[in-house]
């Protein structure tokens, strides 16, 4: 029963003290929190201090309260001193925050080097179906989790971050503990200390849905005979091209890679073939009139051969 209680718990309970005073603790605490709360109370009892336990109370209006306890029990005087903080604010921005990572399957993760300790989150638990009140995680055995393709270059990264406080952002596939296979994207930042790096900390997604969808339609797309690509002019006048297929080097006689990295290559080529002038125009044209894009121009292979291209697409116009 409340012996004592300051003004702040009366406000914050919204009830006046005699109302609180002489009355069971058990009464003011949210039906679902009433069973821990017992537990943490036989603790007390025993001579346990508790410290920072988090329970539901209700105030007068039946509004849920959060309140976070230090308490201090004394067994000769039969009683126990308390010092209560609201939390609700911090608690429901938690729970933002947790919906948010369930949605998103994002977990978190932190390597200690000074103490040789890896953290993961429950969510990063349960993308390894690892059980996260039995298995301890060590670097080691994280590695141990990715398929054979990815172990080396996934331990690159560590090792840079490690030595040289490089950030590291990759996709990789993972064999969870029952042999299912997901993609993952991983995010790492290295904490400094005097040039050494103490801490390794970032993010864990599970982005198996997305990656199988980018795999089928880029499968699809190296399937269909050409080449397939986004074209983007940006505000500043220059121009890339992203999401290249395979027919990069049957089209345009380059590999798609080199292409993504230098599409100058691309329009040399064009130029070569003596009708740049046209094929931009074309361009431009279907960019003002917001309509779909065609045209033929010639294009000099890289071996010398001139060839006859067909180009198609639809202009799609961003904010900028």
């Amino acid at each position: 029963k409340f012996l004592k209680i300051n003004k702040w718990g009366c406000e914050l309970l919204g009830y006046a003290k005699e109302e609180i005073l002489f009355h069971n603790l058990i009464e003011f605490v949210h039906p679902d929190d009433r069973e821990s709360t017992f537990i943490e109370m036989n603790k007390l009892e025993k001579g346990e201090a508790v410290y920072e336990f988090e329970n539901r109370f209700l105030n007068k209006n039946g509004e849920t309260i959060w309140i976070s306890w230090n308490s201090n029990p004394s067994i000769e005087e039969g009683v126990i001193y308390a010092v209560g903080k609201n939390v609700t604010s911090e608690k429901k921005l938690r729970n933002l925050i947790q919906q948010s990572n369930n949605l998103a399957k994002i977990g978190s993760w932190e390597f200690d080097l000074i103490n040789e300790e890896i953290f993961w989150s429950v969510e990063v638990h349960q993308l390894h179906e690892t059980d996260a009140k039995t298995f301890c995680p060590s670097l080691k055995t994280g590695l141990s989790f990715y398929k054979d393709d990815f172990k080396e270059s996934v331990a690159l990264h560590i090792k840079k971050c490690i030595q040289k406080g490089e950030s590291f952002d990759y996709e990789a596939v993972i064999v969870t503990a029952t042999k299912k296979e997901r993609w993952v994207r991983c995010i790492g930042t290295a904490e400094l200390l005097n040039g050494e790096c103490q801490r390794i900390y970032g993010s864990f997604q599970d982005i198996s849905e997305r990656k199988e969808a980018e795999l089928r339609l880029q499968s699809l797309s190296d399937n269909i005979p050409g080449v397939v690509y986004q074209y983007v002019i940006h505000p500043d006048g220059t121009d890339s091209l992203k999401y290249v297929t395979k027919g990069s080097l049957q089209i345009w006689g380059i590999e798609a890679d080199l292409v993504v990295n230098n599409n100058q290559l691309v329009w040399d080529q064009i130029k070569a073939g003596g009708e740049i002038d046209k094929i931009n125009k074309s361009i431009y044209d279907a960019i003002e009139s917001k309509s779909k894009w065609t045209a033929t121009w010639k294009y000099m292979m890289p071996n010398g051969e001139l060839r006859n291209h067909l180009g198609y697409g639809s202009p799609t116009l961003l904010s900028d």
